[in-house]
């Protein structure tokens, strides 16, 4: 932890940072261990340690920064017994070895040989004015050790800005260099102040965040932008804190959210446009064993607007905090005293249309115990790839001039860091969208799309693993089957027993028997219609039936009376002849009774025998 890491910018080395000393705590060489190791790291060989001739001395909470063509300055830090060290050192990739640099002062100065006093807690960036061929390094702030005659020794913040210039740098084996520091007089400068943290966004400014005041011994959290187009016009400038103009929605979907106070954050830039800030600590003591929730491990980048230069340039700064939503990634742990550094031009930025990536190394965060949860050293090398994150686009807010990476509205992602190339949301799959705004990659299009017309929806729909959506409809609903949407209801009446409903059903109504003759279930008179006509039908049937029936009784009866009746005539008269042969007498009126009674059933005989024949 406090170690310090510089990137080895241009042509030399473009995709490798250098990393030197640091402090671990129960390293096994004792409660606290003090490095002087020198370590290079790129996306290839990652780590590799680097043996020089000659070394700095150990020291943590020192700072460094780059000087262009392969190299890096080193200044100040202190060693466990809190000495503080006032030794400028210069590293050269191509030898491969430390050199300590004797600068002089400005001698413009009033006051000859003024040097920057020994110091911790500092940070140190780098900068070029436009009228220069060559990079200048800002250094501002840090920890002093009082020159008060006290016991102990007391210490005390400085506000001082100093710039150092470094001559005769071109990253060969034979520069010979020459080095001077300036003391730079302002104005307006940020407080006194140590554990801030600086990144160079530009060519010509840097870029300032909170720190602790030891004095007050409070947290801060404002932003200071130093910006130095040339020596005259170099000045700090406090950009507006807009958080308590918004309410956390709003800065959520504009952009403008800002940092909580914090110190021993990391802060690194990824080009002209871009920088990642990264954990710190909320404690306001310098040290803790046991984890707090006060550590931080958020994520927020800022962004610089260079494309309207009208606007005021305390409004051209956006700060954005970054959330992890794609549920296969994670954050780096809470952790504070890390460091991070750009590697740029590498392979994967180049595949992702990026300039560069963030990366982070080392640190005092969370680990977890069979007892406790405390803060430990971590060894974890984190990368941030450069660009707008995924899942947001680079715009400008035209009502509220602030400029950076806003989200991809609910309905589109963005899978790729470009910041310029690339820079546009995708559109879901048509039918689908999003859970919420700011998704990073196409598997987040996993909700069906019913927000414009949730009226003619009316069903449930999921979407598949290949973004296809799937509506399963409500009863008596039904889809169009040419779209993707429940938007037909079935149009049965009160006699409908069921409806062939679905997404792919036809709507048809399958009604009670009496409404069989209306197929949309409403109207029973023709049904009605139709049943009187079929009881007359029956009746008249029936009646038919019933008197064919009749009839053919009446003529049995007919029939068996006219055999019964002949029967009787034929024994009759055969008595009678009977009687008459055994000597009965027989006058002349009863023959002509019997005659005639014989004559009229023969006539009433052939009358019924034509009656039922007609």
């Amino acid at each position: 932890m406090y170690h310090s890491m510089a990137s080895l910018y241009d042509t030399i080395k473009a995709d490798s940072s250098i990393l030197f000393g640091g402090r671990c705590n129960n390293s096994g060489k004792g409660p606290f261990f003090v490095h002087n190791d020198t370590w290079v790291f790129n996306l290839t060989t990652l780590w590799t340690r680097v043996e020089t001739e000659s070394v700095p001395p150990s020291r943590y909470m020192h700072s460094m920064a780059s000087t262009h063509f392969g190299s890096a300055v080193l200044f100040g830090g202190e060693n466990l017994d809190q000495t503080r060290f006032g030794d400028t050192w210069f590293f050269n990739y191509q030898k491969l070895n430390w050199e300590e640099l004797t600068p002089t002062s400005d001698t413009g100065n009033p006051i000859d040989n003024l040097l920057p006093k020994p110091r911790s807690h500092h940070c140190l960036e780098t900068f070029r004015p436009d009228n220069y061929s060559h990079p200048l390094v800002l250094m501002f702030g840090g920890r002093l050790s009082s020159t008060l005659p006290v016991s102990p020794p007391q210490v005390v913040d400085t506000d001082e800005t100093w710039v150092l210039e470094i001559l005769g740098n071109t990253g060969g084996l034979t520069d010979t260099l020459s080095s001077k520091w300036y003391l730079v007089p302002t104005t307006t400068a940020p407080s006194a102040r140590t554990g801030h943290a600086t990144s160079r966004l530009g060519r010509n400014s840097i870029v300032l965040f909170g720190g602790y005041d030891s004095t007050n011994k409070i947290l801060l959290g404002d932003t200071w932008v130093f910006i130095a187009k040339n020596q005259k016009t170099a000045k700090w400038t406090l950009l507006p804190d807009k958080s308590n103009d918004l309410s956390e929605a709003a800065q959520f979907y504009t952009g403008c959210e800002y940092p909580p106070k914090r110190r021993s954050a990391s802060f690194a830039s990824f080009d002209a446009e871009t920088a990642i800030l990264f954990g710190g600590t909320m404690e306001t003591k310098l040290l803790t064993n046991v984890y707090s929730p006060y550590s931080d491990g958020s994520v927020w980048h800022l962004s610089r607007n260079t494309d309207n230069v009208s606007i005021n340039v305390t409004n051209r700064y956006t700060w954005r905090r970054i959330v992890a939503t794609d549920p296969f990634l994670s954050n780096p742990a809470p952790r504070f005293g890390h460091s991070a550094a750009t590697v740029s031009g590498n392979k994967a930025d180049l595949s992702l249309n990026s300039l560069a990536s963030v990366f982070m190394f080392g640190g005092l965060g969370q680990t977890n115990t069979t007892h406790q949860t405390v803060v430990a050293n971590q060894e974890d090398t984190w990368i941030f790839h450069g660009g707008c994150p995924i899942g947001t686009h680079r715009e400008i807010n035209n009502k509220t001039g602030c400029e950076g990476c806003y989200a991809c509205d609910k309905g589109y992602y963005k899978n790729e860091t470009a910041f310029h190339a690339g820079n546009a949301c995708h559109k879901c799959p048509n039918g689908t969208t999003t859970p919420f705004s700011g998704s990073p990659q196409i598997f987040m299009c996993s909700e069906c799309d019913v927000d414009n017309v949730p009226k003619k929806h009316y069903g449930t729909c999921s979407v598949t693993q290949n973004q296809l959506t799937k509506w399963m409809c409500d009863s008596n609903y039904y889809g169009n089957r040419s779209g993707k949407e429940c938007i037909r209801k079935c149009d049965c009446g009160w006699g409908s027993l069921n409806c062939d409903d679905g997404f792919d059903g036809s709507g048809k109504c399958i009604c009670f028997f009496l409404f069989f003759g209306d197929p949309s279930c409403k109207n029973p008179l023709v049904s009605v219609c139709i049943a009187v006509f079929l009881v007359l039908c029956v009746f008249v049937v029936c009646k038919q039936f019933k008197k064919s029936k009749l009839e053919i009784h009446v003529q049995r009866r007919v029939n068996m009376e006219l055999e019964v009746h002949q029967s009787l005539l034929s024994e009759k008269h055969t008595a009678e002849i009977h009687d008459f042969e055994d000597g009965w007498k027989i006058d002349e009126r009863d023959l002509e009774w019997t005659t005639a009674l014989a004559v009229g059933s023969c006539k009433r005989f052939f009358q019924t025998s034509i009656f039922l024949e007609s």
